[in-house]
């Protein structure tokens, strides 16, 4: 009998921990198709599938390697992210990653897709941890922040031709938001009742585990390079720079030190309204931002300051994790001389 209880409380910690997962995949996918706004109208439901693939394999993966290298700081997370952003290279977004590249690499890529999954990663922490000093108030900027940016992108990029992005109706963007937001709401609530006793170092994959990822990984690699959407040049370029970040995480691991992910597991998460009311914060900022008129003096406009601020962050996002990284490293090295 004890063994039969036991064996059931370990299913329901493995099915906890895969609902976790779940919420930052669709969360992803809420931050990088919708609010990015990458023609999610346009996608065949075959497309759709292979993108929900590929965002579990990221999160899972992400989620990880946050454990398995004991990240702690802002700069292991710009790390963490740019596995991510290698990953949608490579899986989910290689038709916009290698097309121009490396313009729209460094912008849509590093730039945008970077600053995004930032700003995700930066909710899905508040989220599982309501006694963070200043949480809702981060959560709060984080929304107006990511609706501002939404508005203007979904709203003047097609009209200009920007990056390949096909016009759609306000209300088709409004329902897809509200549509893919209403899964990520059911997912935390299912967080939020969960009663079990697993800890965020559960989160790392057993070998089996890894290896099943780990395959889903190469087949979903070969369907992209199948439908021609990838060559072995972005193969190559995307994979040399994954095993950096990889390699990045790995030794920068330390030993004893508490990592990021044990003050937000086990989750303690915030009231379900707070996430309510920052999916509607998202909306009334984008619908804000939607309606303001082009302003345009010369070059200056308001998609060209996005555009700018993405190539910006793509082109000195990881250079500058490695002058920090560089610096921490000598400094190391003359306080131990």
């Amino acid at each position: 009998m004890k063994q039969a209880k036991l064996d059931i409380s370990q299913q329901s910690d493995a099915m906890s921990l895969w609902v976790v997962r779940l919420l930052w995949a669709v969360m992803l996918l809420l931050g990088n198709e919708i609010l990015l706004w990458n023609n999610p109208q346009l996608h065949e439901p075959l497309e759709w599938g292979l993108r929900v693939v590929g965002y579990i394999i990221s999160s899972t993966l992400m989620l990880d390697f946050a454990v398995r290298y004991r990240i702690r700081n802002i700069y292991d997370v710009m790390t963490l992210i740019a596995v991510h952003v290698m990953l949608v290279a490579l899986l989910i977004q290689p038709d916009v990653a290698f097309d121009a590249f490396p313009s729209k690499f460094i912008q849509r890529m590093m730039g945008a897709v970077g600053f995004v999954s930032i700003e995700m990663f930066g909710m899905f922490l508040l989220m599982t941890r309501r006694s963070i000093k200043r949480g809702r108030f981060l959560m709060v900027f984080y929304a107006i922040a990511v609706g501002f940016y939404w508005g203007i992108w979904s709203r003047w990029a097609p009209l200009r031709e920007v990056n390949g992005i096909e016009p759609t109706t306000f209300n088709i963007m409004l329902a897809l938001f509200f549509g893919v937001g209403l899964i990520v709401l059911l997912l935390f609530l299912r967080v939020s009742r969960q009663h079990s006793v697993w800890q965020a170092r559960d989160l790392q994959l057993g070998n089996r585990e890894l290896g099943a990822v780990l395959i889903a990984f190469m087949v979903l690699l070969f369907i992209r390079f199948a439908q021609g959407q990838l060559a072995f040049g972005g193969i190559t370029i995307a994979g040399v720079l994954l095993a950096l970040a990889v390699g990045v995480l790995y030794y920068r691991k330390p030993e004893k030190a508490q990592m990021l992910m044990d003050k937000h597991f086990p989750p303690q998460p915030l009231h379900w309204g707070w996430v309510v009311l920052v999916g509607m914060i998202i909306a009334v900022s984008a619908v804000f931002a939607y309606h303001l008129p082009f302003i345009e003096l010369d070059f200056f406009n308001q998609l060209w300051i996005l555009e700018l601020a993405f190539l910006g962050i793509g082109g000195l996002w990881l250079p500058m994790v490695a002058v920090v990284f560089s610096t921490e490293a000598l400094d190391y090295q003359s306080r131990t001389v």
